[in-house]
């Protein structure tokens, strides 16, 4: 099970908090591996009717035990298979251990009986309140939240990766929980506004949603923001103060000159608070005739795992590679660093022609 949360064949897992596993009770086993033996041999038995010249009496006897082991095979996988497996991750902190479940029951579908009990633990969840989200959004991923918003996209990776945030059957739990915030009265303290865009010159939202006063909102995709509630509603306030100002404002009338009107102070507008040394990030080149194993494996004991071990929000590493021939790579070498990077999960590789 440890395999199969860290490793996605050869390459690393990425969204463990999606991984439950199903697996059988060893007690169970042998009486499960009992039964199937019983039906193959009388399926055996059954299918070679005319070979073994049965009877009309021993063929119905034959047929008839079939089922019945067939039933009992049934009735014994589901008492056999009662292990929900999945990762858990109280402490951001920690590495992750395999958590287990029992589930035992009547319920012949697995999938319907391990959801159920994973739900009743609080180890997967169909549905989740909107201020749940919101702890685990101030709780966990403090960095992002305090720029003032998030986005939607951003926030299901997130979701899907560290199992230290609630398990979620799949996407639309997250836009339920979304959806309701934006008719919950302590928004402010519990829930979310939401936004389609952020403009970075003026610092305001682009199709900003408030709860209570626009309650749809949709779709959810990539240019989706979570955004922070006290920000969105003082948005608001300064969207409704100039419209005032614009109604309130004199009409220009023709006299002997012309007639000046003040323009409207604009309002200031607030930025979010300033953390000092939030985010990190790093560019570095390595050359061809350098030891880049060394120098890489310098770079990953001597920075990186000293930032993993500050406990960050987000360490996000991608490595980027660019290599050009003017005549073109030969073949054996297109071969091995193609078969290299599909054996070792590296994904968005290849060559291309000039």
């Amino acid at each position: 099970m440890h395999d199969l949360l860290r490793q996605r064949g050869n390459a690393p897992r990425s969204n463990v908090n999606t991984i439950v596993a199903v697996a059988a009770d060893e007690k169970q086993w042998a009486t499960l591996e009992s039964a199937v033996r019983s039906y193959l041999a009388w399926n055996s038995i059954f299918n070679d009717t005319a070979r073994l010249n049965l009877t009309q009496s021993a063929a119905a006897q034959a047929q008839s035990t079939l089922e019945t082991s067939n039933r009992t095979v049934d009735d014994r996988l589901a008492h056999t298979w009662i292990w929900g497996l999945h990762a858990v991750q109280d402490d951001p902190q920690a590495p992750y251990v395999v958590g287990q479940v029992r589930a035992d029951g009547q319920e012949k579908n697995l999938t319907k009986r391990i959801g159920a009990k994973l739900a009743s633990v609080d180890a997967a969840h169909s549905y989740i309140a909107n201020r749940v989200v919101r702890l685990d959004v101030e709780e966990f991923l403090r960095a992002r939240w305090t720029r003032g918003f998030i986005s939607f996209s951003e926030l299901w990776t997130y979701y899907c990766r560290y199992p230290y945030l609630h398990r979620l059957r799949d996407k639309s739990v997250l836009v339920r929980a979304l959806e309701e915030s934006l008719l919950d009265a302590a928004f402010v303290e519990t829930g979310f506004a939401l936004a389609t865009g952020f403009d970075s010159t003026t610092g305001d939202f682009a199709g900003l949603a408030i709860p209570l006063e626009d309650t749809e909102f949709g779709p959810f995709d990539g240019n989706t923001l979570v955004v922070r509630p006290d920000l969105a509603v003082e948005q608001r306030k300064r969207e409704q103060e100039k419209e005032r100002e614009q109604e309130h404002e004199p009409p220009t009338t023709p006299g002997p000159g012309p007639t000046i009107t003040p323009l409207p102070t604009p309002s200031p507008t607030p930025s979010p608070r300033t953390v000092v040394n939030a985010t990190f990030s790093l560019r570095h080149v390595v050359g061809p005739n350098v030891d880049m194993p060394g120098e890489l494996q310098a770079i990953a004991q001597e920075i990186l795992d000293v930032l993993r071990n500050a406990g960050p929000d987000v360490l996000d590493i991608t490595l980027t590679v660019d290599a050009q021939k003017a005549d073109g790579f030969d073949p054996n070498t297109v071969r091995a660093v193609t078969q290299n990077a599909r054996d070792l999960g590296v994904t968005d590789s290849g060559f291309k022609d000039m």
